[in-house]
């Protein structure tokens, strides 16, 4: 097995701490050392904490991207059931971090989002290429079902997916994924 690059240790642990305790709140020289590099390492990877976050989820935007996609296929070849897998999906992911030590973290785009609320923020930005990969998702799959109105019913797919991973996050409710699932297959009906 490969050794990590340092580039792609200071992410991981840019990422864990970024997720669990905020982009603005996690300062470099946390990431610093807890990552056990130089700070030259940091700066010679990333010009600033802005780039370091930006790649960051890039990175995670890309990973998810793939695991939806994949779920999705993996599932069954039809649309409507790759539709109900990526909720599915989202259950095992909150489910999977209910029982940790720190719980189901959330959104890490939302957050973004949130913490960076200028529209034309480049974290913001970042962020935003997530929400529409998993939009266009809901759209292609929508098409090839067969749908009408498919950039609406994106929408709404995509509010329940957002939904419920808030509820998950902010209510503590890991069930929140299974009800959207529900309302998805009403909303599709």
């Amino acid at each position: 097995m490969g050794r990590t690059s340092k580039r792609e240790q200071i992410l991981d642990t840019a990422e864990e701490l970024f997720v669990h305790n905020g982009y603005t709140a996690t300062g470099i020289n946390e990431i610093i050392e807890e990552a056990g590099v130089a700070t030259m390492t940091l700066y010679n990877n990333f010009e600033n904490k802005e780039q370091l976050i930006i790649a960051m989820i890039e990175r995670r935007a890309e990973r998810f991207k793939a695991l939806f996609e994949e779920n999705a296929n993996s599932v069954s070849d039809d649309p409507y059931e790759q539709i109900l897998s990526v909720f599915d999906l989202v259950d095992a992911l909150i489910v999977s971090q209910h029982g940790t030590e720190q719980g189901f973290p959330g959104c890490a785009f939302i957050k973004a989002s949130l913490e960076f609320d200028s529209p034309s923020h480049p974290v913001r930005l970042a962020a935003l290429v997530q929400k529409s990969d998993i939009l266009g998702l809901f759209e292609k799959l929508l098409k090839k079902a067969g749908y009408s109105q498919v950039k609406e019913k994106a929408l709404e797919l995509h509010i329940l997916f957002d939904g419920a991973i808030v509820q998950a996050h902010v209510l503590g409710n890991k069930k929140s994924a299974k009800r959207s699932r529900a309302m998805a297959i009403s909303l599709l009906a």
